[in-house]
């Protein structure tokens, strides 16, 4: 029989674990079956960002409403529908976001920011879920960073990216507008992302610095860049690679599809 919910909303992997403390929750499929099996029971518990004042005609901005409701409730969701952020979105330490079909659009200076044991779901898939990236994006840094401090799960999984990919004779140079990185920040200590469709980023993802012992798993992951896929350094103890495929731009001959720290031994692969 299934114990009761301790902390109501609690985060996917934390809710497995609660239920099986014992198990090896590193699984994709994990992630996958709970989402299956457990999630539609659990969806009357959770708080919806329409509550807190989101538009989801994305007329308005809602940036205040989704951190708002992320710090009422450890499982938060969207509704379907066009929802547009200005500002930084914060999924807070052990908390769940849950993206619903639509389209999500950034502001010049918006991003994600999620912290130690937290997820960030979109159920629907991503060519269902798309967050749109503009060309006018300011950031230098990261559209995600991941901002863990403790080896606390963190998990992103279906949902879509899309950056504003400019034509094909612009250059390498003057591509000014697009984030450093998909993903970066700090190392993250156990990260799962899986299901992610990434059209035009600059660089993928970007593991490198940060606390030694980290490990990264990635599945199933398409994703077209200008620059590298994936960056890691020799502080990541393990990594797994599963269904990764990227798709080079070809404007430059410098492009790695993967792109480890040369003074150590890993992968090293460019075109």
């Amino acid at each position: 029989t299934t114990p009761a919910i301790h902390t109501i909303g609690a985060p996917v992997y934390g809710y497995v674990n609660s239920i099986y403390p014992n198990s090896e929750f590193t699984e994709i499929a994990s992630i996958e079956n709970w989402l299956k099996n457990t999630l539609p029971g659990l969806m009357s518990r959770v708080i919806s960002v329409l509550d807190y004042g989101a538009d989801a005609t994305g007329a308005a901005d809602s940036t205040t409403a989704f951190n708002t409701a992320m710090t009422a409730s450890a499982f938060v969701q969207t509704e379907p529908g066009s929802y547009l952020i200005n500002g930084q979105l914060v999924i807070p330490d052990n908390r769940t976001m849950i993206f619903k079909p639509g389209i999500y659009t950034l502001g010049n200076i918006a991003n994600f920011v999620i912290g130690s044991g937290s997820a960030l779901l979109c159920p629907g898939g991503p060519y269902a879920t798309t967050i749109m990236i503009p060309q006018t994006y300011a950031r230098s840094d990261n559209v995600i960073t991941l901002n863990g401090t403790t080896a606390a799960q963190q998990t992103i999984s279906g949902c879509g990216f899309s950056f504003y990919t400019p034509p094909a004779a612009t250059t390498r140079a003057g591509m000014v507008h697009y984030a450093a990185n998909f993903m970066g920040g700090a190392q993250p200590s156990n990260l799962h992302v899986s299901h992610l469709l990434i059209t035009g980023a600059w660089n993928g993802f970007n593991f490198t610095g940060g606390a030694s012992n980290g490990k990264i798993y990635l599945d199933d992951i398409q994703i077209s860049s200008f620059n590298k896929a994936l960056a890691m350094d020799y502080e990541l103890d393990t990594v797994r690679l599963t269904k990764f495929s990227w798709h080079p731009y070809g404007l430059t001959s410098g492009q790695y599809p993967a792109f480890f720290d040369p003074a150590n031994i890993g992968i090293y692969s460019g075109r």
